[in-house]
């Protein structure tokens, strides 16, 4: 696997995509690595080769060259192995954490929902909302503790400000990239404009002479009038472009109802409640691994609890205290749990407000994808801009050659001059303004969750013998 040079890690991979299987595996990793390998490589290879690519687990992170071939990737999401169905996003640092859960309807809880809790009649309501959860709480007929929401609620909250972080940003970023995008377009309209009234004034002052003197600069003016043409023609798709960064959303999401939930341990949690979350936890953790889980509390001292959790032949003991009640931690206990398995898995939650989360983290991808969008437009307008102007230095040294020798075309000189300063304003401000793009978007990359990484044991978590409750 390739090494990673010692540079900013965000500028090293703003180019990159992640793979990672949509489904789960228990074979050799060795042998699905090669095997994923070989299907990114037959399928891509016209983008990559096996030495870009890198295995960090659960995602084969793939280093590609510019914004053009991550957008022509992503858009041959997903692939198919022999054995897997691979799902392929833009790189960030989140993806890589596998700190969001990528919902995707392969993986299914067949569970009916009402076998655990009614769904309210009330659904319309804005979800968050206080006459909905007040609806709710009488439907399952408990003192349901209004502090202690569903879990994707506890989700959704978690993820709220990270979404409205990440979105603004992007709408800076689309703010940018339709400035340059119309900074193009004037561009390429003054230089049409200035190079033809250049050409007249030299067709004048050549039609008007009565010797070959202007023969040079006749050519000149020919030259540069052409070039003009064909930058203006050549990219005239630039309205297509702004249009499509355009129809990118302009706000987000309205989560208001969901508010920041405070930590479990400081509320009395219900033994519904963690009634409920067992239910979902037993039903996923089985979809998860194939084996049944088992959760249980048992009383260190007076007020203090462990909980303990086994899958297998693992039992993990859960030891943030201190907590009021056995359902205090247990709920602690499965939610983290929980959300392990979601971010790697992605599963339907059987919750209230599930369809609320699955539409958050739809859009939570779509920025990635939508970054991605923008970045390909602003590399066209940096691309196209540097062609443009290097060909004009080039048309300018031959005017020098072309006009030297000529007296009385002063007012020419000035005209030249003037598309000189003009062109290379708009150069310099084009290339400054797609660098300032860049920094932001880099900004969007590294900005991530704070949470551990499922790949490694949380400190919260320690390994432990059985204890007597499990045996």
């Amino acid at each position: 696997m390739m090494e990673i040079p010692g540079i900013n890690e965000e500028t090293y991979w703003q180019y990159a995509i992640i793979a990672r299987p949509t489904n789960t595996y228990r074979e050799e990793p060795r042998q699905v690595s090669k095997e994923i390998v070989e299907t990114i490589r037959n399928q891509l290879g016209f983008y990559m080769t096996t030495s870009d690519i890198t295995y960090r687990p659960p995602n084969f992170i793939i280093y590609l060259q510019n914004s053009h071939l991550q957008r022509q990737t992503v858009s041959a999401s997903p692939l198919q192995t022999r054995n897997f169905r691979l799902k392929i996003v833009p790189w960030s640092k989140q993806y890589e954490l596998t700190q969001l859960p990528w919902i995707t309807d392969d993986l299914k809880i067949n569970i009916d929902p009402l076998t655990i809790l009614p769904v309210p009649s009330a659904l319309r309501t804005h979800p968050g909302n206080q006459a909905l959860k007040d609806n709710y709480a009488s439907m399952i007929d408990t003192a349901y503790e209004l502090k202690s929401p569903d879990y994707s609620y506890l989700l959704i909250s978690e993820l709220r400000d990270f979404y409205y972080q990440k979105f603004k940003i992007l709408k800076i970023c689309r703010y940018k990239t339709i400035q340059l995008q119309q900074m193009l377009q004037e561009f390429l309209q003054q230089f049409l404009n200035q190079a033809t009234a250049i050409r007249t004034i030299i067709q004048v002052a050549a039609n008007n002479s009565l010797d070959g003197t202007y023969i040079y600069i006749c050519h000149f003016a020919e030259h540069l009038s052409n070039a003009a043409n064909h930058a203006y023609r050549n990219y005239s798709i630039i309205d297509g472009h702004i249009n499509l960064v355009k129809a990118q959303p302009e706000e987000p999401m309205n989560l208001t109802g969901f508010n920041k939930i405070p930590p479990l341990h400081e509320i009395p949690v219900p033994p519904s409640y963690v009634t409920r979350l067992k239910v979902i936890y037993t039903a996923t953790t089985k979809a998860a691994y194939k084996a049944q889980s088992a959760i249980t509390t048992i009383e260190t001292s007076t007020g203090q609890f462990e909980a303990f959790v086994r899958t297998q032949n693992l039992t993990y003991k859960y030891n943030e205290l201190p907590h009021k009640t056995p359902a205090s931690i247990e709920t602690l206990a499965i939610c983290y749990t929980l959300k392990q398995i979601t971010n790697v898995l992605g599963y339907q939650i059987v919750d209230l407000n599930y369809p609320i989360l699955k539409r958050l983290v739809n859009d939570i991808n779509n920025l990635s994808v939508y970054m991605s969008l923008l970045q390909c437009c602003v590399s066209y307008v940096r691309e196209d801009i540097v062609p443009i102007y290097e060909s004009f230095g080039h048309l300018h040294n031959e005017y020098s050659l072309a006009s030297d020798g000529i007296n009385n075309i002063m007012h020419l000189h000035d005209a030249v001059t003037k598309l000189d300063n003009v062109m290379t304003a708009y150069y310099n401000s084009i290339i400054s303004s797609a660098d300032d793009f860049t920094d932001s978007k880099i900004r969007f990359l590294c900005t991530h969750l704070d949470m551990e990484s499922p790949n490694a044991i949380p400190s919260r978590w320690l390994r432990a013998d059985i204890p007597g409750a499990l045996a």
